[in-house]
């Protein structure tokens, strides 16, 4: 068992495209691909591999998803953002988090270990078409929003994320859906987990750090829970551990 740090990284870059920026979040989804996954896949190309998990609502955009995958690996963890395009801190954080990992680890036991022990399946933007306007839309071409996972059949988008991850969630041990507080001052943890999965201890403990500390402004740890939202698969990591098995 390992137990991480949990650092403090220092400050980041700017991601406004000014600067020392290292991508303008407020650019398109392509700019995006093209800015940070395709440099970082073409520097690492036996870590890292794209598949197309099939196009938007618009029949414009591919939706890419990456894979970081190390020789040998212990853990298989999925991150994504975009549900929420406008949200563009979260795409530019998943866009940051994967750079360091991929060619910034060394020197720290944290990255190394990360680089080289686990596989990260990693969806940079799940709402191509909206995050790609300006301004930038929350819902899609078809003017559907993102999260309604409860509603059959599935938004082309929403249809694309789990037909292709359908086999490959096997082998997942957890999944997080990354987004922005948009309108307050502090971070919420929101997830769902089954009380039998074989890391649930792990999971709570992790939740339970982020929590105690972030938890700002006389919030408590209760305020931000992990583990009791209802259970109708409204929510992409309500799906995903309710339908799918994953610990989201």
């Amino acid at each position: 068992k390992r137990y991480s740090n949990c650092k403090f990284w220092g400050e980041q870059k700017s991601a406004d495209g000014s600067g020392e920026s290292f991508v303008n979040i407020n650019g398109s989804y392509q700019n995006l691909i093209d800015t940070i996954y395709e440099p970082l896949r073409s520097e690492y190309p036996n870590y890292i591999k794209r598949e197309s998990m099939g196009k938007d609502a618009s029949g414009v955009y591919d939706m890419w998803c990456y894979t970081f995958e190390p020789r040998y690996y212990q853990q298989c963890v999925i991150l994504n953002t975009g549900v929420h395009s406008k949200e563009v801190d979260s795409m530019a954080c998943l866009a940051r988090i994967m750079q360091m990992i991929a060619n910034e680890y060394e020197g720290d036991e944290d990255l190394t270990f990360l680089r080289y022990n686990v596989k990260f399946i990693v969806i940079p933007c799940v709402n191509v078409w909206g995050y790609s306007q300006n301004p930038k839309e929350m819902n899609n071409y078809n003017g559907v929003k993102m999260q309604n996972w409860n509603v059959e059949p599935l938004i082309p988008e929403l249809a694309n994320i789990k037909n292709y991850l359908q086999e490959k969630v096997k082998e997942v041990s957890f999944l997080v859906d990354m987004h922005t507080t948009t309108a307050d001052n502090y971070y919420d943890f929101y997830g769902v987990i089954n009380t039998h999965a074989p890391n649930v201890r792990t999971l709570f403990r992790v939740n339970n750090w982020l929590c105690e500390h972030y938890a700002l402004n006389g919030r408590t740890v209760d305020d931000q829970y992990f583990g009791y939202r209802p259970v109708d698969n409204h929510t992409l990591n309500q799906y995903f551990n309710n339908v799918m098995g994953v610990p989201s």
